[in-house]
């Protein structure tokens, strides 16, 4: 992909896109983490939060779930979490790590589940990744 410049209007901010964000990426990406660090050194935050809303022992989505920090975090709060990425590398790095986790290479925006499968979604870093949000 040709390096892209943008000004966003609405927030007088300049976008570069530089990269698509394949799966390829993202393995690449996330080649460079922590398996199983929650980020930002927060674990405890997003199952207090997450509490906030549900139940502990509910199911949960969390969509992009990377390295899956968060998965675990909530994992270790008693919810019942299931984390897709699309990039399977990281998947399955992640799994020699932690096989107890419950984990699929999916798509955020093709889902392999029935409506109502979950209680919670959580998407912590995907979002933004979309234009229409």
């Amino acid at each position: 992909m040709k390096r892209k410049t943008y000004i966003d209007i609405d927030t007088n901010r300049l976008v570069v896109i530089e990269k698509n964000a394949t799966s390829e990426y993202w393995d690449k990406k996330w080649s460079e983490g922590i398996v199983g660090d929650p980020g930002m050194r927060l674990s405890k935050i997003y199952p207090q939060i997450t509490q906030k809303y549900l139940n502990s022992r509910t199911k949960i989505l969390e969509g992009g779930c990377g390295l899956c920090g968060k998965v675990i975090a909530l994992q270790n709060a008693g919810f019942d979490v299931v984390g897709v990425d699309y990039a399977e590398e990281t998947v399955n790095r992640v799994l020699e790590k932690y096989p107890n986790l419950n984990l699929e290479v999916a798509d955020v925006m093709n889902l392999p589940f029935l409506d109502d499968s979950f209680d919670g979604y959580w998407s912590f870093g995907v979002i933004e990744h979309f234009w229409s949000g």
